[in-house]
């Protein structure tokens, strides 16, 4: 009887929350969504429209710098920007705060405090004059901040169109997996040191070597990660390589679990589809579609005592279920 309350309360709390969605925010985040996934695009080909299109590279990679979103080509960037979009457009929670503290809210801090740096006289002027720093970068700085800001305050104003959260010990197993996904970036790339590299380098050195690239690769997780994080002596293609592609999959792996949804499903497995086909067998026989549940594109929420279940595919942010409940 508990549980039942219990149950109750929480889907009046997110039907009172879907209720509270008003126009602007359901646009806001639908707007969020397509942005993330046309930064994700870009950064896989903004080469090749370099290449052939100088100004329009110019002119895409400012737009996107105004919101905070990483401009260079990165393999990277463009997996973890197409997660980020598919969990923004399922309205996860976690999800929408990522994008908030990881690009927007970041970028205005170490935007301030350039401006800060840069109006106080703590830049030297060889210093801007070597990265070609004119009055028009600097009025372009401002209104990044400015845009970031802003778009960092509307999010969180639109924060109740995405009602989804993480599921329970998500925060400790993301976090374990990236530390995992360190340490094994740092212990093969020592054994790659040894296996490509057989020169007169104490253990000690190699740790130091690859403990020091592990961390340069954190350039590519934060704004301004490569002025932060500038070191990489790239000695050794092979140990680099290694690193980056064991902490790349630690931690997209850490991204993806922080991005799971808290729905109770189960996904289209044999179980699942013995489940679906018993239950049609007992109750399906005047339903001459029922047979469409066993379809393997789709998933199946079942009730407590497994004698019902609601047979259901994803659209974006529209859960859609087909067929009558059995």
């Amino acid at each position: 009887m508990k549980n039942k309350k219990s149950a109750k309360v929480k889907q009046d709390k997110v039907k009172q929350r879907l209720k509270r969605v008003k126009p602007w925010q359901d646009k806001s985040a639908k707007l969020l969504g397509h942005l993330l996934k046309f930064a994700s695009i870009y950064a896989l080909i903004v080469g090749i429209v370099g290449w052939f299109m100088p100004p329009v590279q110019k002119l895409l990679s400012g737009f996107l710098y105004l919101f905070a979103l990483p401009t260079d080509f990165s393999i990277f960037n463009a997996i973890v920007l197409f997660i980020l979009a598919s969990s923004i457009r399922h309205r996860r929670r976690l999800a929408l705060w990522i994008e908030i503290i990881y690009f927007q809210l970041a970028f205005v801090a170490f935007g301030l405090i350039f401006l800060l740096a840069y109006f106080f006289g703590l830049v030297t002027k060889e210093a801007l004059d070597m990265s070609q720093f004119s009055i028009f970068s600097l009025l372009f700085v401002i209104l990044g901040v400015v845009v970031s800001l802003a778009t960092a305050v509307l999010m969180i104003l639109s924060r109740n169109a995405f009602p989804t959260k993480i599921v329970n010990g998500t925060w400790w197993e993301g976090i374990i997996i990236a530390v995992v996904g360190f340490v094994c970036s740092i212990i093969g790339g020592v054994i790659v040191s040894f296996l490509t590299f057989h020169g007169s380098v104490s253990l000690a050195q190699r740790i130091a070597y690859v403990f020091r690239e592990s961390v340069s690769d954190f350039r590519y997780l934060l704004p301004f990660g490569q002025e932060i994080f500038p070191y990489s002596s790239a000695n050794n293609i092979w140990v680099s390589t290694t690193i980056s592609v064991i902490m790349l999959l630690g931690f997209i792996s850490a991204f993806l679990i922080f991005t799971r949804s808290t729905q109770k499903e189960l996904s289209a497995n044999a179980k699942q589809e013995l489940a679906i086909r018993q239950l049609i067998l007992d109750y399906g026989d005047n339903d001459s579609l029922a047979y469409f549940a066993t379809r393997r594109d789709k998933k199946a929420i079942f009730s407590k005592n497994k004698k019902a279940a609601i047979t259901y595919h994803l659209f974006g942010d529209v859960l859609l279920a087909s067929g009558d409940p059995m």
